[in-house]
C-alpha cells in the first residue's frame, strides 16, 4: 500500500554555506557549486576549495555519499539549459565536501524512506513536475523555495517496497556503469596509442632523428603549423555565429533535429541526454550551424576549447553558435580525426584556454582558432592512426548507444515503480514490488 506524504515529513533540509569567493584558497577542503553538477551527480575537476581550518565553522554543509542535492536557483526548469530543481546524487569521490549555496541537501529523517529511494525520488517526473509548476522567477533566473520544496506531497510505499524498487533501478544503473568503465579503458586505449606516436614518436618506419621546433623536438619530417598557414585559402574551415542567442522555447518542439548546446560537449564526447530538438521548420535556414561527419565541435564560451569528433551518429544535427565548428578540407594536410585528438591533449586546451579574450566570461573566436599551433605529422601517419582507432571509437560511440536506452528505460521505469503503476512487475527472488 503506498501512502502519501509531505517531502518535509520524512527529509531534512540542510542548506548550502553562504562563505564568501574570497574564501577560497588552492587546496582544503573541497566545495560543490551548482556548477560542478553533472547531469545525474558531480564533478570536483573544476571545484573550489576552503581552508581546512575552516571546517569547524563549515561542518553543517558536509555532504556525504548518497545524498540527494537539488539546485534552488537558475534557469527555469522548462529552459534546456535548466539548473533550478536539478538534482544530484553525491558520489563516494564527493564525501566530505561542503555545499555551496544556491542548493540544497535532502536527507532522509527517521527511517521511514530508504536513502537511495529518495534519490531516485528526486529523479522522477513527479519531482520535475512540482518544480515547474512551484518555480519563481524569470526564464533565466528562476528559484525554488526550500518551504515548497517541504510541502512537496510525495509518495511512500512501505520500506520494503522501496528496497525492491531500489533494487530493480540499481540494476539499470550498474550496467550504465559498468559500460561506463569500459568507455574510459577504451579512451585510455585511444590516448595510449596517440601518446606512443605523437608524442614518443614510436612508431614503425619514423626516423629516431629530431630537430627543435616551437612545439619542443619533433621528428624531422614532421612540422609545425596553424589553420590559418594550411588552409589560406579556405578560412570558412571554422565557423561560429549566433544562432544559438537567439532562439526561445518556442523554437523547440517534441521532435526534430538535436541541437548540440556547451554542456553537451565534454572529455571529446558529445553527450545525448536532454538535447533541445529544433523544429524542421527551422532545417532549411540552419544549414550553416549543421554538422557532417568528420567535423570537430570546439566550445568558445563557458568551459572554452572543450571539443569532439563528430562521428557518423551526429550526421546533421546542429551546432550552437556557442560553439566553433571545423570542417577540414581532404587535401592530404590534416586528418580530421588526428586533430579532433590534438584537440584533446591537455597542452592544447591550457594553451587555447590561455588565449581565450575576455576577463568576465572569456570566450574563443575563429581568428583564434585559427592561429593555434599544431603539431603537423606526415598525412599517412594521421591517416595511419585514424584507421588504427576506427574500431575502437565504434565500440565506444556503441557503448554510449547502449546507455542511452539503458536511461531512457530506466526514466521511463522509475515513475511508474514510485508510483504503483508497475505494481505488477516481479522481482530476481519472484515477489512482487508492492
Amino acid at each position: 500500500m503506498i501512502s502519501t506524504v509531505r517531502l518535509g515529513e520524512i527529509t531534512e533540509f540542510i542548506n548550502g554555506g553562504p562563505w564568501n569567493e574570497s574564501e577560497y584558497v588552492e587546496s582544503g577542503i573541497p566545495v560543490v557549486r551548482v556548477s560542478d553538477f553533472t547531469e545525474s551527480t558531480v564533478s570536483l575537476a573544476k571545484c573550489k576549495f576552503l581552508p581546512r581550518e575552516s571546517w569547524n565553522k563549515y561542518s553543517k554543509h558536509r555532504l556525504l555519499a548518497g545524498d540527494l542535492v537539488v539546485a534552488t536557483v537558475g534557469s527555469h526548469p522548462t529552459q534546456p539549459a535548466s539548473v533550478v530543481g536539478r538534482p544530484v546524487i553525491i558520489p563516494q569521490s564527493a564525501e566530505g565536501a561542503l555545499l555551496n549555496q544556491n542548493a540544497v541537501c535532502i536527507r532522509p529523517k527517521g527511517d521511514s524512506i530508504d536513502k537511495t529511494y529518495l534519490g531516485y525520488l528526486g529523479r522522477s517526473k513527479i519531482f520535475r513536475d512540482y518544480i515547474v509548476a512551484h518555480a519563481r522567477g524569470a526564464a533565466n533566473q528562476a528559484r525554488m523555495s526550500i518551504a515548497l520544496l517541504k510541502e512537496m506531497s510525495v509518495p511512500l510505499p512501505p520500506l520494503s517496497a522501496q528496497r525492491k524498487i531500489t533494487a530493480i533501478l540499481s540494476g539499470y544503473d550498474n550496467l550504465i556503469g559498468n559500460n561506463q568503465q569500459r568507455i574510459r579503458i577504451l579512451n585510455e586505449i585511444v590516448l595510449a596509442i596517440y601518446r606512443e606516436w605523437f608524442i614518443r614518436f614510436h612508431f614503425h618506419g619514423l626516423e629516431s632523428s629530431t630537430v627543435d621546433s616551437p612545439l619542443g623536438p619533433i621528428p624531422e619530417s614532421w612540422g609545425v603549423s596553424t589553420l590559418a598557414k594550411l588552409f589560406s585559402e579556405d578560412r570558412n574551415i571554422v565557423l561560429t555565429g549566433p544562432f544559438g542567442s537567439k532562439l526561445h522555447a518556442s523554437d523547440y518542439r517534441p521532435e526534430g533535429v538535436p541541437l548540440i548546446l556547451v554542456k553537451h560537449v565534454k572529455d571529446g564526447h558529445i553527450e545525448e541526454q536532454n538535447l533541445p530538438l529544433v523544429g524542421s521548420h527551422k532545417s532549411i535556414e540552419l544549414d550553416r550551424y549543421r554538422l557532417r561527419t568528420g567535423d570537430i565541435t570546439v566550445t568558445r564560451v563557458g568551459f572554452v576549447g572543450e571539443s569532439a569528433y563528430v562521428h557518423h551518429y551526429y550526421n546533421d544535427w546542429l551546432v550552437s553558435g556557442q560553439m566553433l565548428r571545423v570542417r577540414l578540407p581532404t587535401n592530404g594536410r590534416l586528418h580530421a580525426r588526428y586533430l579532433a585528438q590534438y584537440y584533446l591533449t591537455p597542452a592544447f586546451k591550457k594553451s587555447i584556454q590561455g588565449h581565450a579574450v575576455g576577463t568576465t566570461r572569456p570566450s574563443l573566436n575563429t581568428d583564434i582558432l585559427m592561429s593555434m599551433l599544431i603539431l603537423v605529422p606526415p598525412y599517412q601517419v594521421q591517416s595511419a592512426f585514424a584507421e588504427f582507432v576506427s574500431p575502437v571509437d565504434e565500440m565506444i560511440q556503441q557503448l554510449y548507444r547502449k546507455n542511452a536506452n539503458l536511461v531512457q528505460t530506466r526514466d521511463l521505469l522509475l515513475p511508474r515503480l514510485i508510483t504503483g503503476e508497475a505494481s505488477d512487475l516481479g522481482t530476481s527472488d519472484g515477489s512482487k514490488v508492492v
